[in-house]
């Protein structure tokens, strides 16, 4: 018994090159993201690096969107780059460079617009006026603009806490005699801080809208718990746009827009969740057809346009103009996407079979967001792996780094588009990230590849049910070569994800730790799960996702001490 006892210790000795309970971190890191084209950016990062070397850090995992697009950058930021580069150099600290933003994409997409993941408008209704194509919609809300109000009630809409923090206010208003005020939400709602008004309005499946209202604050806490949204059936989330809204501002027009997808009715919010104190108004609600707004163009977004019996087509250049939004993802710069620009104007040419007044159906593809202007990037295109590739190659010559960090994390659109046909959106996604490990191979023979997990666990989101995407996740991890590196970042589930990357394939892993939160019980949680698990964990990181550093020594204590222990 005792033999087999020594026998089972020296195998997980040989597998996992550590004793049971025993974790040896090799790989300190921090991660840093930052736009190093600004000077300031720059001179806090060389004395935050400072600070990481002092506490104890190995290295810094190195984000910036630019990595992307470093064929459109002039000699300043190359500059800037290269005297991170010296830095950490002098303090014998490792760059591990972010590449290949696929969820986070505008940096990929500053190369081509029309590379951005969207959904399927169809059969979208137009009308010939003007001289013009003019989108039409048969969907509309209640009292929009809450002009109507019945004893305090604002007609049409379903409310939360009348009289208790929902007032019609006739002071304060954007346009017309009232708006809406939200006030001292959690003491009348103290299990959630819920306070708000829907509506439910009847649709077709994949129509386009654009949902705006004007917000303002005074004192209002917590304001990432403002929200404009659109649920459909069986509760299904069609927007999962956040704005960025300050405790006190004055009026500001925010939009977002959605497609009903499956859905044939759609309840529409404007509200707060987890609400505090201080005072919300809300004026001037719209729902728009979102017409060609962001309308994406490439060969598998096709576009077409019938007549109302659908028994003809139209042709694209004969019988209306060619559709393309020129402010698609520039409506600040190359690969930003935005909605507070005006709809692109299609004109009927002379010659056109289209007469004033027709009626026609559109058939497109547009953009969604998630988060504050979040989009993602076709997975099939060609074009793509010819910008990952050029981007490899130039962020090698660049760091010359022993390690590369694949940054497929979060990825919320995808699987609409006819490419995707006969195929789930794991299975693409493996063959993806097997194509980008390809191409660092090819660059840097030498190089180790790591990647996020989340996307490929399915403890976490490689699964169904996902955002706005069409199919399933999963399947996903069957494109990890053996050698890729997990950057374990789900604290909750972590003894289930390290056993899964563990088998079959034994995948080293890192464990990304903190993410804003408490830091003694994150670490102590992260460690508890290594030191019981099979797998092979030889590092951790200090995540922040908001750039606070305040915890960087106390998070480093916490690893020694757990290490020690």
């Amino acid at each position: 018994m005792k033999r087999r006892t020594i026998a089972a210790v020296l195998l997980v000795l040989l597998v996992t090159g550590a004793a049971p309970g025993d974790v040896h971190l090799e790989h300190k890191w921090a991660y840093v993201s930052s736009n190093l084209l600004v000077e300031k950016n720059v001179e806090d990062l060389l004395v935050l690096m400072d600070r990481v070397k002092q506490a104890g850090y190995t290295g810094i995992l190195l984000a910036d969107s630019k990595f992307s697009r470093l064929d459109q950058l002039g000699e300043r930021y190359f500059r800037n780059v290269r005297r991170v580069i010296a830095k950490a150099r002098k303090l014998d600290l490792e760059i591990i460079p972010c590449i290949f933003h696929i969820g986070y994409a505008s940096g990929i997409l500053a190369h081509d617009v029309n590379l951005v993941e969207g959904v399927p408008a169809v059969d979208v209704p137009f009308v010939v006026r003007g001289g013009r194509l003019v989108p039409e919609s048969s969907t509309k809300l209640v009292n929009p603009d809450f002009e109507d109000v019945d004893r305090g009630r604002f007609t049409g809409w379903r409310q939360e806490n009348v009289g208790q923090s929902v007032f019609a206010d006739r002071r304060v208003t954007k346009s017309g005699n009232v708006s809406v005020r939200m006030q001292d939400i959690r003491r009348h709602s103290p299990k959630h801080g819920h306070c708000r008004l829907h509506q439910l309005v009847r649709t077709k499946p994949f129509q386009y809208y654009l949902l705006s209202v004007w917000i303002r604050t005074e004192n209002f806490e917590y304001p990432r718990g403002i929200k404009l949204m659109a649920l459909g059936n069986k509760r299904q989330t069609l927007t999962y746009q956040q704005f960025r809204i300050a405790k006190t501002q004055d009026w500001k027009q925010y939009r977002v827009a959605f497609n009903s997808l499956e859905c044939d009715e759609v309840r529409i919010y404007c509200g707060v969740w987890k609400g505090q104190s201080g005072k919300v108004w809300w004026d001037g609600l719209t729902l728009e057809p979102g017409g060609f707004t962001n309308v994406i163009r490439r060969d598998s977004a096709p576009i077409s346009i019938t007549t109302s019996d659908k028994r003809s087509t139209y042709v694209e250049g004969r019988d209306y103009a060619r559709i393309v939004d020129p402010k698609l993802g520039n409506e600040r710069w190359p690969g930003s996407y935005g909605l507070m620009h005006p709809a692109p104007v299609v004109t009927v040419p002379a010659g056109s079979r289209l007469r004033e007044g027709d009626r026609v159906l559109a058939s497109y593809f547009h953009v969604v967001f998630t988060k504050r202007g979040q989009v993602t990037c076709n997975l099939l295109d060609p074009k793509l792996y010819e910008i990952l590739d050029d981007q490899m190659k130039r962020v090698h010559w660049l760091f010359g780094a022993k390690r590369y960090m694949m940054s497929h994390d979060e990825i919320r659109v995808g699987g609409w588009t006819p490419d995707y046909a006969g195929r789930t959106m794991g299975e693409v996604l493996a063959m993806n990230v097997k194509r980008c490990r390809d191409i660092i191979r090819k660059h840097a023979p030498k190089a180790q590849a790591f990647v996020w997990s989340d996307m490929f666990d399915p403890n976490h989101n490689a699964r169904d049910n996902y955002y706005l995407v069409k199919t399933t996740w999963a399947g996903s991890w069957k494109g990890l070569a053996k050698d890729v590196v997990l950057i374990d970042w789900y604290a909750r589930k972590a003894p289930e994800t390290m056993k899964f990357f563990h088998e079959p394939n034994r995948h080293e892993q890192i464990m990304a730790g903190y993410y804003d939160g408490n830091v003694a019980a994150n670490v102590k949680q992260w460690m508890t799960a290594a030191k019981a698990s099979p797998a092979k964990v030889t590092g951790i990181i200090y995540t922040t996702w908001r750039r606070n550093y305040n915890d960087l020594e106390r998070f480093m204590d916490e690893v020694r001490k757990h290490e020690k222990n």
